[in-house]
């Protein structure tokens, strides 16, 4: 019984308490994984605050629970450990205090508040606090193998001990063996496993949890602490791809607004006081009419219709029907320049009226006029634009093409490297703007070309099927 007892505490008793320090602290960076994966999955806007704030109690109650645990004395062997403890310490009270201000702003209903004050500061208290877990685990792991060679050592004198032992009794031989065999065993188990886990290869099997009871303790600690850890390594990974998706949208939010802002450069330099503009056109029009010039009253609202859109519009978002009648408008001053060498024909398999069915504005313009311009323009005889809308697995697809002249592979290859760079031409920063707020709608949302020469250009949208009612009827086939 005494010999039992010596080599448990001596040897499996400070090896049991450090592998079951490295769980509880792995426990304790899961449930604060937990919290922080929350806090940047909750909404701040119209988010279930109550539900949020008893959950995020909860995890308080069990990383306190957990922290209480961590209570290491100073010596010369543990200072970078003990350190590494006491931040965690400071830093684990410094965020549950910040973590209950945002609570308390939560309930009393102010959410921007709380919203600015875990950006401003809790996310980076949880991002130190995250860092200094992980150093801290990582410490402990460390310990754990230094501590494994001092009982493996220990062990080899029990050895010793044991071989006076079978002198005096072979039958307590014979028991004494068996253990220490099994024991040795184990821990030659658990220090291969160890030395395998500090070549970062996760993929080993478990430690058979068998034997005596000091055995199956290790044993199981070793195996729970191991997939804790991994499950730690893995979640890391997750994170830090995740990190690089944000990273990659932030980039290409980056270029949108860059595109966007020259954009409304260059419509600053030619931007027209469109009272003034209405006004004149109107003068021009009553004049036409007086004169009976009737041709030139229609295009003189074609026009109209025009610079009423793109000056006085401020939506982000118009209906279907509305884009079209731009198009008809568009069409119609093109008309005026080629007669019946352009032709549009828009075609709709939509249940929903196209009043109801909303799209990002000036998303078809730009692309018809495109057409006009560079496909039908320099074709010999007569082109036509088509224009089909329909549901698709993305929600709503819609695709404008021409039988104009086309590009050929590397005009096309270009164009497709400069949308998705983002670095269009003044030639091209219409359609280069379309592709752009198609392709932030959502992650399934896309905008592709393609062309032939002598074949024409087809252009296919797609994105998110919006509804909103207005109550507005419009035909679903038109040929201009």
């Amino acid at each position: 019984m005494s010999f039992s007892f010596v080599r448990r505490h001596y040897v499996l008793d400070e090896q049991n308490y450090l592998i079951s320090q490295i769980h509880k602290l792995s426990s304790l960076i899961s449930v604060f994984e937990e919290s922080t994966t929350a806090y940047q999955d909750f909404r701040w806007d119209y988010g279930d605050s109550d539900s949020f704030i008893i959950q995020e109690k909860e995890r308080i109650e069990i990383e306190k629970d957990l922290l209480s645990y961590f209570k290491p004395k100073y010596n010369k062997e543990n200072k970078e450990v003990y350190l590494l403890n006491r931040a965690v310490e400071n830093l684990s009270l410094s965020y549950f205090g910040k973590s209950k201000h945002v609570m308390d702003l939560l309930e009393s209903n102010d959410r921007e508040g709380a919203s600015k004050f875990y950006y401003a500061d809790l996310s980076y208290c949880a991002k130190y606090l995250n860092a200094t877990l992980q150093a801290f685990l990582e410490g402990s792991i460390e310990r754990t193998k230094v501590s494994y060679n001092i009982v493996y050592h220990r062990n080899r004198v029990f050895d010793v001990i044991q071989a006076i032992v079978i002198v005096v009794s072979f039958f307590i031989v014979i028991g004494v063996s068996r253990n220490t065999w099994m024991l040795l065993s184990s821990v030659t188990m658990i220090s291969k496993q160890i030395h395998l886990l500090g070549q970062g290869k996760w993929d080993i099997p478990d430690i058979e949890e068998e034997g005596v009871e000091e055995v199956f303790n290790m044993a199981k600690a070793f195996n729970t602490m191991k997939r804790s850890t991994e499950n730690q390594m893995r979640l890391l990974e997750e994170k830090a791809i995740m990190q690089a998706e944000l990273m990659k949208r932030e980039n290409e939010s980056l270029a949108l607004k860059t595109l966007l802002e020259k954009e409304r450069l260059q419509q600053l330099r030619s931007r027209i006081n469109p009272h003034f503009l209405f006004n004149t056109l109107n003068v021009i029009k009553i004049t036409a009419d007086d004169e009976k010039a009737y041709q030139t009253e229609g295009m003189l609202e074609s026009l109209a219709l025009l610079y009423r859109f793109a000056l006085g519009n401020n939506s982000d978002y118009v209906s279907i029907a509305t884009e079209l009648k731009v198009v008809v408008a568009l069409t119609n001053l093109y008309k005026a320049r080629f007669g019946e060498k352009i032709s549009l024909k828009w075609e709709s398999t939509l249940d929903e009226d196209l009043n109801d069915v909303m799209v990002p504005s000036f998303i078809l313009q730009p692309i018809v006029e495109n057409s006009f311009s560079h496909g039908l323009a320099r074709k010999k005889g007569k082109g036509k634009v088509s224009i089909f809308i329909e549901k698709c697995s993305e929600g709503l697809c819609i695709n404008v093409s021409d039988d104009g002249v086309g590009m050929d592979l590397g005009t096309l290859s270009k164009l497709r490297e400069q949308i998705t760079q983002r670095c269009l031409d003044d030639e091209h920063m219409g359609i280069g703007n379309v592709a752009a707020r198609v392709l932030m709608l959502s992650s399934n949302a896309s905008f592709d070309v393609n062309s032939q020469p002598n074949y024409g250009t087809t252009v296919i949208m797609k994105m998110p099927l919006i509804i909103e009612r207005e109550g507005d009827d419009n035909d679903e086939d038109s040929d201009c």
